[in-house]
């Protein structure tokens, strides 16, 4: 009697029943790909100094550049705050010898001036006018009248009042700080008292404060990096203790134990694998496989 055959739907499979297993009979082989090589540059080693190396230059290179910035405006408002007391004081031993034409006496107290400062360029007194009464190593410009911006603006000024110039050397870049004088108990400009202080010196120590600054950072950098090629050999080196060992049991050379002197988690790792190494060779022996449940104990390695 013939049984009818199943229904089929498109698209189905016909089972096929699984073949009986021979005894003995091992699954075919899968090959091992070998690792591919380790590339020196590319070592965790390498890695972990390059990493905290290029921190340390980054954090080097923000503080040095704050703190320069705070540096040099530190220097610029002392520059600044400087040419005003010395041409505050200037005016104030100038006023009464501009107030009643004592231009000898005037002279004599602003060539002192620019004597026994090195750095201050020029002084200048100007009458109610805006002529010029004296003018330090000037005497050929004594009863002109200035043009400049620079001496516009200052003879405009009713208060102290401080622009910088830049000129070609000798004189260079410089504040020019203009004292307005009044006469005594009123409102009325009678001259004006102008000072010019060179900024050779704030150059300098910003410059100073740069040279400085690079110092201290390359000095933290080289020994940040001594620090990290040291904290990089001691962790590194029981990594490299490890794979040691695992390449030796790759290679079949059971034998070898997995020695890490180490009290953290790679030491704990490494304990691991040296039990699973023992378990292997013992296998392999022919003694069965050694495993915590049948026995076999993990050891337990105190980690600081």
């Amino acid at each position: 009697m013939r049984h009818a055959s199943a229904k089929r739907f498109p698209g189905d499979v016909p089972l096929v029943p699984d073949s009986p297993r021979r005894p003995g009979l091992r699954p075919p082989e899968v090959p091992l790909l070998p690792p591919a090589p380790l590339r020196p540059h590319r070592s965790l080693r390498v890695r972990f100094i390059v990493g905290i190396v290029s921190l340390q230059l980054l954090m080097m290179a923000a503080v040095t550049f704050v703190v320069e910035r705070h540096q040099r405006a530190g220097i610029w408002e002392h520059t600044r705050l400087r040419a005003l007391s010395l041409a505050s004081n200037l005016a104030a031993l100038s006023e009464a010898d501009l107030l009643g034409y004592n231009f000898v006496k005037l002279e004599q107290t602003i060539e002192k001036v620019t004597t026994d400062t090195p750095d201050v360029l020029y002084a200048v007194a100007h009458l109610h006018d805006g002529t010029v009464a004296v003018f330090s190593g000037r005497a050929d410009l004594q009863g002109t009248s200035l043009t400049d911006p620079i001496s516009q603006r200052a003879l405009q000024a009713s208060v102290p009042f401080v622009q910088e110039f830049w000129e070609p050397e000798p004189m260079g870049r410089g504040y020019d700080v203009a004292i307005p004088v009044f006469v005594p108990e009123s409102t009325k400009k009678w001259g004006t008292i102008r000072l010019g202080l060179s900024l050779q010196r704030a150059f300098r120590q910003i410059a100073h404060t740069r040279w400085t600054l690079g110092g201290l950072s390359v000095g933290a950098v080289g020994c940040g990096t001594l620090l990290a090629i040291g904290l990089a050999i001691r962790v590194t080196r029981s990594v490299e203790q490890l794979v040691g060992g695992v390449q030796a049991c790759a290679h079949g050379e059971y034998d070898q134990r997995l020695a890490v002197d180490s009290r953290d988690e790679l030491g704990y790792l490494a304990a691991i694998f040296d039990q699973m190494r023992a378990s292997l060779q013992h296998h392999l022996a022919g003694g069965g496989a050694t495993s915590p449940a049948r026995g076999g104990s993990i050891p337990k390695v105190e980690m600081d």
